[in-house]
C-alpha cells in the first residue's frame, strides 16, 4: 500500500494524535516542543478534536503553523526592520 497522499498534500494521513502531530511538525521544521504542542491543544491554539479519549489534530494545522512561524520570523529579537 502506497502512503503517499494523492490530492496534492504532503501529508499521508489526515488526523495525528498530538504526539503524532509533534513528531511530525518537528520532522517538517516546525519548532515547537512537545510541551508547547500539548499546551496548544489544551488552550485551544491548536484545533484538535475529542474522540472518546482521544484528542486528534487535522494534519492542515502543521502547514498552518510552519506558515506562522515562518512569517514571524523575520521579527525574532524584537527589532523592527524599519527602524
Amino acid at each position: 500500500m502506497n502512503s503517499t497522499p494523492t490530492d496534492g498534500t504532503r501529508h499521508a494521513r489526515q488526523w495525528y494524535s498530538v504526539e503524532e502531530f509533534w513528531r511530525e511538525a518537528r520532522r517538517q521544521g516546525a519548532p515547537i516542543s512537545r510541551g508547547v504542542a500539548y499546551e496548544g491543544v489544551r488552550r485551544g491554539i491548536i484545533p484538535s478534536v475529542r474522540l472518546g479519549r482521544r484528542i486528534v489534530v487535522p494534519a492542515d494545522a502543521i502547514d498552518r503553523m510552519l506558515r506562522t512561524a515562518g512569517s514571524q520570523s523575520s521579527s525574532v529579537g524584537g527589532r523592527d526592520e524599519a527602524a
